[in-house]
């Protein structure tokens, strides 16, 4: 992701920019892409527990806490539970404990003026319009409306981890909870 990055940002390789025009959408913001691509590679995220019962959120792998740490379920350790989920969960956790103003979003509300704000789920009464960027519900709508917002939505990253090793899109209509096998 990083190399990709990067080299979309020094040359005018249109096939560089393209890949990450599929992952980010018609508008990217290539620069904060880079520097963000740069920090997930580098980061050390901070594991606060580990196998932990998440009863209250089922189907969840893993969970970022106040923009610091994450936690990785029971559901994360499970037999059924592939390396490509476990590495999706991964990226996109860790794309939610980047420092601000690089800290990623799962929910993004609308506003009366048809703006976009990144949201957390706490959010979502406040808002009659907003969009779950997962990429099995409204990646693709955010993509196409608000391309210029996508490097702040979390599983843009694990996307684009994905499309990076696969040169593909993960299967389409996947659940969150799916492995994404290609």
């Amino acid at each position: 992701m990083k190399d990709l990055a990067q080299k979309a940002l020094t040359t005018t390789n249109t096939a560089e920019r393209s890949k990450i025009k599929h992952v980010f959408g018609n508008s990217p913001e290539y620069n904060t892409i880079s520097v963000m691509a740069n920090m997930l590679a580098t980061i050390d995220p901070v594991l606060g527990a580990d196998n932990v019962a998440l009863t209250d959120q089922p189907g969840t792998y893993g969970t970022a806490i106040n923009g610091v740490l994450f936690l990785l379920s029971t559901l994360f350790h499970a037999q059924a539970t592939g390396v490509r989920q476990r590495a999706r969960t991964v990226i996109h956790e860790s794309s939610h404990i980047l420092p601000d103003p690089f800290k990623t979003f799962d929910y993004w509300g609308l506003d009366a003026n048809g703006d976009v704000h990144g949201i957390t789920k706490d959010d979502l009464p406040k808002y009659t319009t907003w969009i779950y960027g997962y990429w099995h519900a409204g990646y693709s709508e955010l993509r196409t409306e608000f391309s210029n917002f996508m490097h702040l939505n979390a599983d843009t990253w694990a996307v684009f981890g994905y499309y990076c090793l696969y040169n593909q899109d993960p299967p389409a209509g996947t659940t969150a909870g799916a492995n994404w096998t290609p």
